[in-house]
């Protein structure tokens, strides 16, 4: 591995002129490092000046394979660089180390420094948010970066507390950091153009597991423990925390009898079960043993939660018994972010705040609790626009472009949605998402060009009076505003890209947020 004091002898390339590789350019460049940027496409003119300024060399439009492969020591690469195009592929051809920007951060890392990594196919975003602005109630110099938009080597020099987001693009190029905590937060069909199998993908993730420290804290699901078994995936010896979901359980209160039941239900469904079909690897023979047996020193823990009652978060032993009378570790009744999606994130931002020692229980419950917590939600993935109680609330969920998200969403209230669903089509089949107008959506204002896809693919499934078209989403907000209720919820989940109407996602939700603030200023 490469020795960080002989930096100044060590020839970088850094593939990408984008935010992470500009960010491990400079970084690099103020060490004495030889650095030379490569982008396959035009460099804008603010880069290329900045670059000038730091005296550092590039090209654009292309890359020059000769000159890297006799100059090169080390290729930083993009994380949207797969490894088998590009300079990737041709640096591990010819065995040139390649590495990520998280990497290169963390030959600088101070030893102070506290690093805190987030991963899963779904939900980082939303706990890397939630858990930097929980541990900046107590420490000020805590930030959060990675995937999230802002690279680590721009802030490791100067924060305490790093808590990334990772994709598994970066993990991929990852190799020595290491973190004091880590959340793994799900396993799903994503990103199959770029791996092989599902299989590939997971074992990308779990590359965060093993960087955990030995004496850190790692949180997951206790199903994708059970997932990571049956791929026969190591885990480290590290305090291991697994979250047991209420709404995987059969019991309809607390009672330890009812959750014994369901363990050994459980237990036995899993001596005979056969590989999850969406997991294309063999199981190592029939599981004769539960997961407790593979992991006998590790307490677990219990999200016990619904929307009506929120959220409740209880210590159960090894022994799949609760720790004692009262094992409650926190307790949620109106939780800030709603939806058993967000039990789980919240839970798991929670117990690593908790067990790191960076928020006391007070803080934490406060925070998670909606009438008293100071949070500011991540702007377009159910962002809270408008709420009165003589009005509908009017949420902002822009960034779901895709039909999966919008489901996650759903599930987030237990009814009187009135969903804007629309936008520029994307090729999925709408009647995906018949069933949810039984529950939660009262109404749907399609808009924009997927609405006649809408219209087609969802004709007979629905009531024709639960759905309605519209030319533009503004049209259709509108109309939603006019027909709703005080107990109704105006939610924008379009699952659909937004170029028919607008430049990208943000502009859409911005736009949509401005309307929300003027039916907000019309209400007063």
């Amino acid at each position: 591995m490469l020795d960080k004091n002989d930096v100044k002898k060590t020839v970088f390339w850094i593939a990408g002129g984008a935010r992470s590789g500009l960010a491990a350019a400079k970084l690099l460049k103020t060490t004495g490092a030889r650095v030379f940027v490569s982008e396959l496409s035009a460099l804008s003119a603010t880069t290329k000046f900045e670059l000038d300024e730091l005296g550092i060399l590039f090209e654009e439009n292309g890359h020059n394979n000769q000159k890297f492969l006799e100059e090169a020591h080390v290729l930083v690469t993009s994380p949207a660089i797969p490894a088998d195009k590009g300079l990737f592929k041709l640096a591990t051809d010819h065995g040139i180390l390649v590495v990520s920007e998280i990497e290169v951060a963390h030959w600088f890392r101070p030893k102070h420094q506290k690093w805190i990594g987030i991963t899963g196919t779904n939900g980082k975003s939303t706990t890397t948010h939630y858990l930097q602005q929980l541990i900046s109630l107590e420490h000020s110099n805590a930030v959060s970066c990675g995937n999230i938009g802002t690279p680590v080597c721009d802030v490791v020099a100067t924060a305490d507390i790093l808590i990334i987001e990772l994709s598994s693009y970066q993990l991929e190029t990852t190799h020595t950091a290491l973190f004091d905590a880590t959340i793994c937060l799900n396993l799903q069909e994503d990103h199959l153009l770029r791996y092989q199998n599902l299989d590939c993908y997971f074992r990308a993730k779990w590359r965060l597991v093993g960087m955990t420290k030995p004496r850190g804290i790692c949180v997951m699901p206790a199903n994708l423990a059970e997932s990571a078994i049956k791929a026969g995936l190591v885990f480290p010896g590290v305090e291991l925390k697994l979250l047991y979901e209420r709404n995987a359980l059969l019991e309809a209160d607390d009672k330890n009898s009812n959750y014994e039941n369901h363990l050994q239900e459980k237990r036995s469904a899993l001596s005979t079960k056969t590989v999850n079909a969406s997991l294309p690897v063999a199981i190592y023979g029939n599981m004769h043993e539960s997961l407790k047996n593979y992991l006998p020193s590790h307490q677990k823990l219990l999200v016990l939660h619904s929307i009506e009652s929120g959220t409740k978060l209880k210590k159960i032993s090894q022994n799949d018994e609760f720790l004692d009378k009262d094992s409650t570790l926190f307790a949620i009744s109106s939780p800030v972010l709603p939806g058993a999606h967000n039990a789980t994130n919240l839970s798991a931002s929670s117990i690593v705040a908790y067990e790191t020692r960076l928020s006391s229980l007070t803080r934490i419950e406060a925070q998670w609790c909606k009438s008293t917590s100071r949070y500011k939600h991540l702007p377009h993935r159910l962002e809270v626009c408008f709420s009165t109680q003589d009005g509908p609330r009017i949420f902002n969920d822009s960034k779901a472009t895709n039909l999966e998200s919008v489901k996650v969403a759903l599930r987030s209230f237990a009814g009187n949605v009135l969903l804007l669903l629309g936008g520029e089509p994307k090729g999925e089949d709408f009647a995906n998402i018949a069933s949810y107008f039984q529950s939660p959506i009262k109404k749907c204002y399609a808009f924009g060009k997927a609405a006649p896809q809408i219209r087609t693919q969802l004709d007979g499934l629905i009531d024709t009076h639960k759905i309605a078209f519209f030319k533009t989403m503004l049209d259709a907000a509108q109309q939603a505003f006019q027909e709703s209720s005080p107990e109704d919820l105006i939610l924008l989940s379009p699952g659909c890209a937004s170029f028919d109407e607008f430049k990208n996602f943000e502009h859409r939700g911005d736009t949509f947020r401005t309307w929300a603030d003027s039916k907000g200023k019309s209400e007063v």
